[in-house]
């Protein structure tokens, strides 16, 4: 039997949503990996997250950073014990939404009640320490608040129609009229640097916006996404944001909105998380040196979306671009035509007709193994 060796390998997958970590996923496809060898050869395991889940054990991977410890509340508003990262050369603030107000961490899923007002204490807590620089990674979270609640918790109080001060969560959008921003918090934020990390392009509205599109994951009826688009229709036309929205911007969608908040009232930029993590882990250095000769990634799901500035395909294009053969490890697949496999590209799916879905979920690492181990010992 013939063994394919590898002298040095790249690792970086995403994660596998419900099922595995990517650091999780990356562990399973080295272990398939060495048990298809009979020679020992060099793996580099990257850690990857597109701005959601694992945001942070990206940043801790790559960076001299410290752990900042606060007390905060989950997105329905019980209290937890979080962290953010800080760069205390640069003040830089690394913050993962998903830690915090995400769904995964939620038992029950409560459209209604769900808010950020959890990621903004972690924020106003970077803000005293003196961050001059505040990343803050989307994804995975369990509100549909367009980030106010966030907004509330580092200050800003919103109006109802009698100038009373509300409390924000995603079912009352409708009664905000108005809002204030104290002078104390303007001074706070006085040469205060946001950057969103997210590689969702959804708009804000609209049939592919982040109420229609996300909002059923996170236990929306029908109802509560036609009148959670009412209430943000009015907001955007009625409001006098500090920063002029446009309903219709690519990435406003992000988070259930948060995206939106952090652009209108903190003039955010937004980064891709791809490119992010090119940066962070010097990836396209590493690539053009001739570093790697093989490159494993993996997703739960490859479609055609995966291919739309997603991780698995940045990767593609880089593979391409410096000649490296990359196999994706996936969940499971989707047609996707003109998709063109070979030696030097190929996708693995570990579901098939012999297995269900909920066992597949319930045995990821398992399974990873077994497909890694079995594609590279054929």
């Amino acid at each position: 039997m013939s063994i394919f060796i590898l002298m040095n390998v790249l690792i970086i997958p995403d994660k596998f949503k419900g099922s595995l970590s990517s650091i999780e996923v990356s562990d399973a496809i080295e272990k398939g990996l060495l048990a298809a060898q009979y020679e020992p050869h060099q793996i580099t395991k990257m850690p990857a997250s597109d701005g959601g889940d694992g945001f942070l054990d990206v940043i801790s991977h790559f960076k001299n950073v410290s752990i900042s410890n606060v007390q905060s509340v989950d997105a329905l508003h019980r209290p937890i014990f979080s962290n953010y990262l800080v760069d205390p050369s640069s003040l830089t603030a690394y913050v993962e939404l998903a830690a915090t107000v995400g769904l995964s961490g939620l038992n029950t899923i409560q459209f209604n009640k769900a808010s950020t007002y959890g990621l903004g204490i972690q924020i106003l807590d970077a803000l005293h320490k003196g961050c001059k620089t505040i990343y803050v990674g989307l994804g995975g979270s369990a509100s549909n608040d367009i980030g106010f609640g966030m907004l509330e918790a580092m200050g800003v109080h919103f109006l109802d129609a009698y100038g009373n001060k509300l409390h924000i969560h995603t079912g009352m959008l409708h009664q905000i009229k108005g809002f204030h921003i104290p002078e104390s918090l303007k001074n706070l934020l006085e040469g205060v640097s946001f950057y969103a990390v997210n590689d969702v392009t959804n708009p804000l509205v609209g049939k592919d916006g982040a109420t229609h599109t996300f909002g059923p994951q996170k236990g929306a009826t029908p109802q509560d996404i036609r009148k959670v688009e009412a209430s943000v229709h009015y907001l955007i036309h009625h409001l006098n944001f500090p920063y002029l929205p446009d309903e219709n911007e690519p990435g406003y969608g992000a988070a259930g909105g948060t995206a939106f908040g952090l652009k209108t009232f903190l003039n955010a930029s937004f980064v891709s998380g791809f490119d992010f993590l090119c940066e962070i882990t010097q990836l396209k250095s590493h690539l053009s040196a001739g570093v790697f000769d093989y490159i494993i990634s993996g997703e739960g799901c490859f479609d055609h979306t995966s291919l739309q500035g997603k991780l698995v395909g940045g990767l593609k294009v880089l593979a391409e671009q410096y000649n490296i053969p990359l196999l994706i490890v996936c969940g499971q697949t989707t047609h996707i035509p003109d998709l063109e496999i070979s030696k030097d590209f190929n996708v693995l799916a570990l579901l098939d007709p012999t297995i269900s879905l909920e066992f597949c979920m319930n045995n990821t690492s398992q399974f990873i193994q077994e497909r890694v181990f079995n594609y590279f010992r054929s």
